[in-house]
């Protein structure tokens, strides 16, 4: 369901709550991409036009630029968008939710999300 702005929401848009698989890698603020020992997962917990929150173990740091893939299941599609972590929240079981506002979509995936989204009746930005 949508979730429309209120009183102290300070996102630009609204957002779906959902539950998608999120693969992700990120770079440090010198460029370098930062390789792990274990691929980095999370669960979307919502997702937006311009944004996205997601739950890891693995928490990149604030600012930092995220390379997503992420997974809509109904639709056995995957699609990949550049993201950057606007804040971090850590939860009380060592996970982490991870704010990041989406600034690049590939075109396929965009066609793909609006579509979802207009299933879900979100409205566009």
């Amino acid at each position: 369901m949508a979730k429309e702005p209120t009183g102290k929401e300070r996102r630009r848009a609204v957002r779906l709550d959902l539950s998608w698989p999120v693969r992700y890698s990120w770079y440090s603020f010198s460029g370098e991409k930062v390789m792990s020992p274990h691929d980095l997962f999370g669960v979307a917990k919502n997702f937006g036009h311009k944004g996205i929150c997601f739950v890891t173990e693995d928490p990149p740091p604030k600012g930092a630029l995220l390379e997503l893939k992420v997974t809509i299941p109904e639709k056995d599609f995957d699609f990949e968008a550049l993201a950057c972590v606007i804040w971090i929240k850590e939860t009380d079981q060592s996970m982490y939710q991870i704010g990041a506002e989406i600034f690049s979509v590939d075109d396929i995936g965009r066609r793909e999300i609006d579509l979802y989204l207009e299933k879900s009746e979100l409205p566009k930005d």
